[in-house]
């Protein structure tokens, strides 16, 4: 029970005493009786009223859609699970009764046991369920996690669909501060790069940009011009095998970035295709125009 509820039931309480110390008042008080009790009975249901809005506010506060994606965007393995042991400060031993999302290293975990290092111990008691938002600290044997927040067990499918909801808003985010940054969004297609441009590699971790021709299709956000070229990064070194490495003739959505994002190594200028966002498929165009229209 809140503390809202356990104030307004105290009052209720009183006005209950109160109301019985004046009932056997004497007859010329009987005016002025009539009308406390029906301030009182006002009051009462006043309190009443807001001990049920404030405690639903209480409830639905935790899953507002600005905290819901906050918890989403900090976790990396959202669960339904119930305690089966914990021990003082020890991570609890937490079932996994349902997954509603899990990024890697997280797999399909249901029906097994995982630790968790439950924030408010109140919860860590076995039979305990909870909505669990955690992220992975162990991959080992058994997967360790650090609880983030929790909800309770509550419309768990219409909560599943909140948080795929929710990373789609965080995708989104995402990619419009991409776009944003871009001096140039085109729907085209790369054309064959310059084989005279191939050199090999001055350092470890070099990307070795290699200009590449953009056929235009369509200009979704910048000047416009007759012809465009980008810097793709042609390694495959840990650092950059994520860049994107576009086919020659593909139909895609480039994003292309100015030169404040080329490489620290060397002094190459230009457009630069660097992060996977910076190159989507064309079927993402519906999105990418909607996302625009909020871009100045």
């Amino acid at each position: 029970m809140s503390v809202y509820c356990r104030r307004a039931m105290f009052t209720h309480r009183f006005c209950q005493r109160y109301c019985a110390s004046i009932k056997f008042c004497t007859r010329r008080e009987s005016d002025v009786r009539c009308s406390v009790m029906r301030i009182i009975t006002a009051f009462r249901t006043i309190l009443l009223l807001g001990c049920f809005v404030l405690g639903a506010a209480g409830t639905a506060e935790a899953q507002s859609p600005t905290e819901l994606v906050s918890l989403v965007r900090r976790s990396g393995f959202i669960f339904e699970g119930t305690v089966r042991a914990s021990q003082g400060t020890e991570p609890a031993v937490v079932v996994v009764d349902r997954v509603l999302e899990a990024l890697p290293p997280a797999g399909e975990m249901k029906g097994q046991e995982v630790r968790v290092r439950i924030k408010d111990q109140k919860r860590s008691k076995p039979g305990q369920r909870s909505i669990y938002f955690t992220v992975v600290t162990s991959a080992g044997k058994t997967l360790v996690l650090d609880e983030v927040g929790a909800l309770p067990p509550e419309n768990v499918d219409q909560l599943e669909k909140r948080i795929r909801d929710a990373r789609k808003t965080i995708a989104d985010e995402g990619l419009a501060k991409r776009l944003k940054s871009a001096s140039w969004v085109v729907l085209g297609s790369a054309e064959p790069p310059d084989k005279a441009a191939t050199r090999e590699p001055v350092s470890e971790h070099d990307p070795m940009w290699k200009p590449t021709p953009i056929r235009i299709g369509e200009i979704l956000r910048g000047k416009k011009v007759d012809a465009l070229s980008v810097n793709v990064a042609e390694s495959t070194d840990v650092v950059w095998q994520e860049a994107p490495k576009p086919k020659p003739g593909e139909k895609r959505i480039f994003l292309l970035q100015p030169s404040s994002e080329r490489d620290r190594w060397t002094k190459t200028r230009g457009l630069f295709l660097v992060d996977p966002l910076d190159s989507l498929p064309a079927s993402e165009l519906d999105r990418v125009r909607g996302l625009l229209k909020g871009i100045r």
